[in-house]
């Protein structure tokens, strides 16, 4: 027999193949848990396994003292010893301590804002939430948009999706090229300008929106476009003209270097070294990212190893966050005053070059946006500023790679709750570690107020996600 289905021109719904599993219990007290985590089949077919899944689904209520979730797949797990893995470490639970994968456990309320943190130029990587592409309307649509400008403007050679996810090969000397070519920053700012747009989509859809954004560098581009300060044909728009202003500024005789030393302690052995960088990003308080030309990236790396410090070059197209590449800021600037009409942002977003929040009037925001290419980025003070605002729990768009692992540690170290979309280095898939983020926050009973006065908790709209919730 064979089955045929009309051809419509958009995706309409998800792709969900149930294979994907939450189970969630709620208890009032350890043991009402522990009795209903053994009152499960050990070792049921998987069909049964679905349906106990939606049952529990069906009857969690994140205001009991005690809830558990469990992220399961098929194929990819042993039930039998989930449930037995999830039992021994519901007997040993202690807050913040490590639990096995896919499981979660949590006792007692939590109250926090939710920020989400949108990922600059150095987060991109060939096939980056690919299976989210393939899965979601919302990327796809993200990418038709990007397409259509692209030839509607005919400047772009390739697609951003032939460069996003680029033909499989054997060669790693082709692989490369498609790396160098996702790297290139006429095409990595809206490279990653269609993936956060999809990817902030794909988060909407499951009814989750946040408190405050922020971004790191292109991502405060993103941070905007997410809290509606310009509409989604308008931030793609930016993205496409950010990438050749900054390509067009980088002479290719800039460079950067990342540094694991407290600020006062590197300028002291700059000057006594005669070596001109200035502070590029300021991540935390003792690593920063230095910009300048090249022959002083170079000897700045030989002076740091002689002396003892830690420090990295960046692969990167040019100096950027400093005065090398200032001369990007009025084509910026002219472009954004020529088509771009802001709107109230719905939240709050935090600016990189003072570390506060954007200003309302049109004016001055235009200048912080188009000013933000050649100033330094306060990501250390822009985050306390925010954690200030209300205790955090940030949800970050991309990868922390590289010279970005300062990252984790930092956010540890404020009690900074973080959640991430996408984690390659141990390769899970986009899907998996999503529902992984909203089983976290579930726990953590996370809720935000509408205009209406309404509650509303993180939970997907059960119509539209398919088989995943049958």
């Amino acid at each position: 027999h064979c089955v045929l289905e009309e051809y419509q021109k958009t995706k309409s719904q998800p792709d969900w193949d149930g294979n994907t599993q939450i189970l969630s219990l709620c208890a009032a007290s350890k043991n009402e848990l522990m009795q209903k985590l053994d009152a499960l089949n050990a070792q049921p077919k998987w069909e049964e396994w679905r349906r106990d899944c939606f049952k529990s689904r069906s009857s969690f209520d994140h205001r009991m003292d005690w809830r558990l979730l469990l992220i399961t797949r098929k194929g990819e797990s042993d039930i039998a010893q989930v449930i037995q893995k999830t039992r021994e470490s519901l007997i040993q639970f202690q807050k913040d301590k490590p639990l096995p994968p896919g499981v979660f456990i949590e006792q007692g309320q939590h109250s926090g804002k939710l920020a989400f943190l949108f990922s600059g130029q150095g987060a991109q990587y060939p096939g980056m939430l690919l299976d989210l592409s393939c899965l979601f309307p919302e990327m796809l649509d993200a990418f038709e948009k990007a397409h259509s400008l692209q030839l509607k403007n005919q400047a772009e050679a390739a697609l951003l999706i032939d460069l996003i996810y680029p033909q499989t090969t054997f060669d790693p000397k082709e692989a490369e090229q498609d790396l160098l070519r996702l790297q290139d920053t006429l095409n990595a700012q809206p490279a990653l300008g269609v993936i956060e747009l999809g990817a902030m989509k794909v988060l909407s859809r499951f009814g989750l929106k946040p408190d405050l954004t922020a971004g790191h560098s292109f991502g405060e581009l993103a941070a905007l476009a997410c809290a509606g300060a310009f509409t989604e044909d308008q931030f793609l728009d930016l993205a496409f003209q950010r990438g050749k202003c900054m390509a067009n500024a980088s002479t290719g005789n800039g460079g950067m270097i990342a540094v694991l030393a407290l600020e006062k302690d590197v300028a002291a052995l700059f000057e006594a070294n005669g070596i001109s960088l200035v502070p590029a990003n300021r991540n935390t308080l003792n690593q920063i990212v230095y910009a300048g030309p090249i022959d002083q990236i170079d000897l700045a790396e030989k002076v740091l190893a002689s002396n003892g410090f830690k420090a990295k070059k960046l692969q990167v197209g040019g100096a950027f966050h400093s005065p090398m590449v200032a001369n990007a800021e009025q084509p910026f600037l002219k472009f954004i005053q020529s088509n771009i009409q802001w709107n109230s942002t719905k939240v709050p977003v935090y600016a990189n070059s003072t570390a506060f929040v954007y200003p309302t009037e049109n004016i001055a925001a235009n200048k912080v946006l188009a000013g933000q290419l050649a100033k330094s980025v306060e990501f250390s003070q822009m985050i306390s500023t925010m954690h200030r605002d209300g205790p955090l729990r940030l949800l970050r768009s991309g990868q922390v790679v590289g010279y970005l692992a300062w990252y984790l540690k930092y956010l540890r170290a404020k009690s900074i709750m973080q959640f991430p979309l996408t984690q390659v280095r141990v390769r899970k898939q986009a899907s998996t570690i999503l529902l992984c983020f909203y089983a976290r926050l579930r726990l953590w009973a996370l809720r935000w107020i509408l205009p209406n006065g309404m509650i509303v908790l993180l939970k997907p709209r059960l119509k539209s996600m398919g088989s995943l919730w049958r």
